[in-house]
């Protein structure tokens, strides 16, 4: 038997209320059965993010109660406006078309997690519009109703006046983990129930319940690590393996990683990569490659240090600051210096003979360029890297060293508004310096390398599962992860501020 409190309100308001919210409910419900249709958590404009702007919102709400600081209940970041009635930037809609295995290369995948890159926060910015072109693409949202009164509108339908209705459905997210729900005709690697992660890049789409991604951009999570591990994962580690290992980047000799045992993961690796190689560290022509990583504590820095070490088999130095120097060196990386002081300019200064084969810079901007260009090595690269090195040949450059970059000459970049005129300053500073790459010699060149994408193809996400695999790298998880995906603004906020620890991930649905 109902007790008082469980039976339905009395007053003629209350029952109109409570009928209202039993309705929504059964909406939901159908909703949630229908088999074309799913959960996302949608961007519907562009906007800024403060600290002020932090409010308490429940899915498709279109009010919100502004807040003074982030809490623990579920925050999410909403408008540059500090009106009461602001309209959200993110809003959880649950009547989003799935997404259709429309190619034979297909995969069609349940998605469990995602996370926040800090492209994410620059496209919601709307930074980066220039180069999407997000804003000018045709609208897919339904057009309001042709009603008498709002309170006839659909849940998810807009008011004419409201910018939102004429805003192309942005669902962002580009890292995801979860489980095959179904592939093309030519997928032969996966099957429907395989465990899988990877990445949509530079595509997004994956704070949604469902994704589909190429195969190509998939790989089979191991078992040995977490969901959370997993979405963690592609981003931060295909950038850095980019960086390091790409012929016409840092071009390091891939090595098979060692399990504890200290033998090759397993034989067939052993065959077909280089063998590992003992060294004299005195001998400059059987040293080890030097590696240099600024930004070293972020998810890309971290990633960078990880792949240098265990598949480099590089000696690994690093630049971060001074509260996560000690996980920096957990890592494997020594020295390690905080960049807010010119500590490393006068220690490698005073040591002529621990010169750099590569740079590393995960952090952009011109003055590290600077700084630092005159610590790369000026003679020919370590005799066991000479074989498979091509860099110096494909580049036209006279010394094999270089500083690579993955963000460019502005700092953070993307980070504001991206302009022709931005663009056209970045060019006057990138073009002489790559035309230096070419015609400069010896001490004058260049040595400057700058990429703005990577690749989950070639083997490059497959060797980073056998490297997880065995627990040697491993990404760095923000603490407050997981978090739900009704809270993607407060992990916006904290990564776009700065605040984050490593990954911020989202839980898009239970596992």
């Amino acid at each position: 038997m109902m007790s008082p409190s469980q039976l339905p309100p009395r007053s003629p308001t209350k029952i109109a209320e409570y009928q209202k919210k039993v309705k929504e409910i059964k909406k939901k419900a159908q909703i949630k059965m229908d088999p074309n249709l799913m959960s996302a958590c949608v961007c519907t404009r562009y906007g800024k993010l403060r600290e002020v702007d932090v409010i308490h919102t429940s899915s498709n709400s279109s009010t919100a109660t502004p807040s003074s600081k982030i809490s623990n209940t579920n925050s999410m970041v909403s408008t540059s406006s500090n009106s009461t009635n602001a309209t959200p930037i993110f809003e959880i809609q649950d009547d989003i078309p799935r997404p259709k295995i429309e190619d034979p290369h297909h995969v069609l995948i349940r998605n469990f997690r995602t996370t926040i890159n800090p492209v994410d926060c620059k496209t919601r910015a709307g930074n980066l519009d220039l180069v999407t072109g997000h804003s000018k693409q045709k609208n897919t949202k339904r057009k309001p109703t042709k009603s008498s009164g709002k309170e006839d509108m659909a849940e998810n339908d807009y008011d004419e006046d409201d910018e939102r209705a004429n805003f192309p459905l942005l669902i962002l997210g580009q890292d995801f983990a979860g489980i095959v729900d179904a592939v093309g005709d030519e997928v032969k690697s996966f099957k429907a129930g395989d465990m899988v992660y990877g990445s949509t890049a530079p595509r997004s789409s994956c704070s949604a319940e469902y994704v589909c991604a190429f195969d190509y951009e998939c790989a089979l999570k191991p078992d040995q690590i977490t969901w959370d591990e997993a979405a963690a994962t592609p981003t931060a580690f295909c950038t850095a393996w980019k960086g390091l290992f790409d012929p016409q980047l840092g071009n390091l000799t891939i090595y098979p990683i060692d399990k504890d045992d200290g033998t090759a993961e397993n034989k067939e690796e052993e065959e077909t990569l280089p063998p590992t190689y003992v060294v004299d560290k005195d001998d400059e022509d059987e040293r080890p490659p030097r590696v240099l990583v600024i930004g070293a504590a972020g998810s890309v820095g971290a990633a960078a240090v990880q792949l240098a070490k265990q598949i480099g088999k590089a000696e690994v130095a690093a630049i971060c600051g001074s509260r996560n120097m000690d996980y920096v060196k957990s890592l494997g990386a020594s020295p390690v210096f905080d960049y807010a002081n010119a500590g490393y300019e006068i220690y490698y200064t005073d040591h002529e003979n621990e010169r750099f084969d590569i740079i590393f810079d995960c952090v952009g901007g011109d003055s590290y360029y600077y700084k630092l260009h005159q610590f790369l090595n000026k003679k020919d690269l370590p005799k066991h890297q000479k074989a498979a090195s091509t860099a110096a040949v494909v580049c036209n450059r006279t010394n094999p060293s270089i500083y690579v970059t993955c963000v460019g000459p502005v700092m953070h970049g993307g980070s504001e508004k991206v302009t022709f005129g931005r663009i056209a300053q970045t060019a006057q500073t990138l073009v002489p310096r790559f035309v230096g790459n070419y015609m400069l010699p010896g001490r004058w060149n260049s040595r400057y390398a700058m990429f703005l994408s990577f690749t989950t193809q070639n083997g490059v996400l497959d060797q980073i599962t056998k490297a997880l695999a065995t627990r040697k790298i491993l990404p760095r998880i923000d603490p407050i992860s997981p978090l739900p995906m009704e809270q993607l603004g407060r992990g916006h906020y904290q990564v776009e501020r700065g605040h984050s620890n490593g990954k911020v991930v989202i839980a898009v649905q239970d596992k």
